[in-house]
């Protein structure tokens, strides 16, 4: 990984680029990218003027609601499903529900993520 970018290849050979933090990872070595479901915000389109560092589309799945928190599940490309939580109020307000099978924007900051080697042979 250099300059504080790396390329997330996903299990189904789709490509999707990350601003991500500086490891020592080799550029060749297969990473996972792990981050909390609340470290994710998610928008109806792409964000300008904002520092958050990756913003890309998914597709809401199903959501279920549970003491003020709406846990969404999203298609981001064919890779495994994301999680994101979010609260009631803002589902809501941006009529999340709706949406079925129109893309929403993840944004992700850079300080929220979480890079490590993936073990050969095991997909998380």
């Amino acid at each position: 990984l250099d300059i504080g970018n790396c390329l997330l290849e996903t299990i189904s050979s789709e490509t999707m680029f990350l601003n991500g933090p500086l490891t020592n990872i080799s550029n060749d070595t297969a990473v996972r990218v792990l981050f909390n479901a609340d470290d994710v915000a998610l928008a109806l389109e792409p964000v300008a003027g904002v520092s958050i560092r990756n913003q890309f589309p998914a597709i809401l799945t199903r959501h279920v609601e549970r003491d003020g928190t709406v846990y969404c599940e999203l298609e981001v490309g064919n890779a495994l499903p994301v999680l994101v939580e979010i609260s009631v109020g803002a589902f809501n307000e941006l009529k999340i529900g709706e949406l079925d099978g129109r893309p929403v924007f993840c944004l992700l900051k850079v300080g929220a993520m979480r890079i490590e080697p993936q073990a050969s042979g095991v997909l998380h």
